[in-house]
């Protein structure tokens, strides 16, 4: 059984503090995914290891992981001990022009115990409690920035990774580096000397999703990050490597619900205020 300390959503923002108890154990339960987001997850307690693409961390009581837009990841529970965490998603563009910059530069797992950062993010349940309804999301909204200057005001606490598949993470530096120039899987086996069922067995064991629907997926958020920059719709399909705008418009709108258009539009003016 889940409960929710408090669960708030605004537009692309989600703010839940969740605690299951005696979770199940299946990967049914707690699936292999990504988010078009930027996701925060404080793991409060729990035994649990984490995925994030190709490395695995085991987790401590109060980890904080940082986990990019279109990045794969899964929670594996390793026994039936309650499961608590806060979990924020957000938009880039919901971040202040000098935090937003930096995103990129974070690590994923970091160890809070006991650190004034903790302290911010269950500083959210104290805004819960104590805000009227109607203020709880700008009140929310304003603390994420604060929790974001934190993180990136801390030093000495990343995590490294326990377990790394370098195989995978081989396929992973390749596609980061060549993206828009990856039309078809023939590209990636090429440049890596590895057969294609090499490569498909290697990819879909790891993230359990086929390899060019990843490129993909990889390809539009950039598109989404160029949008927000000022980049045409036409042109930014081309520069992420789209043979013709209609596969474009069709990909960016199943991921994202909205056109490409639309996404430019909102996301300059998001951009503009901050």
């Amino acid at each position: 059984m889940t409960v929710m300390e408090f669960d708030v959503r605004y537009g692309t923002y989600t703010f839940k503090h969740e605690i299951t108890d005696s979770p199940e154990m299946t990967p049914a339960s707690f699936p292999d995914h990504y988010h078009a987001c930027y996701e925060l997850l404080y793991f409060i307690q729990g035994d649990a290891d984490f995925m994030i693409q190709q490395n695995r961390y085991s987790l401590n009581p109060h980890s904080l992981l940082v986990i990019r837009p279109g990045e794969h990841h899964q929670v594996v529970l390793k026994s039936t001990s309650l499961y608590e965490r806060i979990v924020i998603r957000f938009e880039e563009s919901a971040l202040q022009n000098i935090l937003r910059r930096r995103m990129n530069t974070l690590d994923h797992v970091y160890s809070i115990a006991g650190t004034e950062l903790s302290e911010e993010l269950l500083h959210l349940d104290t805004l819960h409690e104590r805000m009227q309804e109607a203020y709880v999301f700008p009140a929310f909204a304003a603390q994420l920035n604060v929790i974001i200057a934190a993180l990136m005001s801390s030093s000495g606490l990343v995590r490294r990774a326990d377990e790394v598949n370098e195989s995978f993470r081989s396929i992973i530096r390749y596609i980061d580096t060549n993206l828009t120039n990856i039309n078809t899987i023939d590209d990636l086996c090429a440049r890596l000397h590895l057969s294609r069922s090499a490569v498909q067995k290697i990819f879909t064991r790891q993230l359990h999703t086929p390899i060019m629907s990843y490129i993909r997926v990889q390809k539009i958020m950039l598109a989404h990050r160029l949008l927000a920059e000022g980049t045409s719709a036409a042109e930014t399909a081309i520069h992420c490597g789209f043979r013709d705008y209609s596969s474009f418009y069709r990909a960016y709108t199943k991921i994202y619900g909205h056109t490409p258009a639309e996404d430019s539009r909102s996301l300059q003016n998001n951009t503009a205020k901050l």
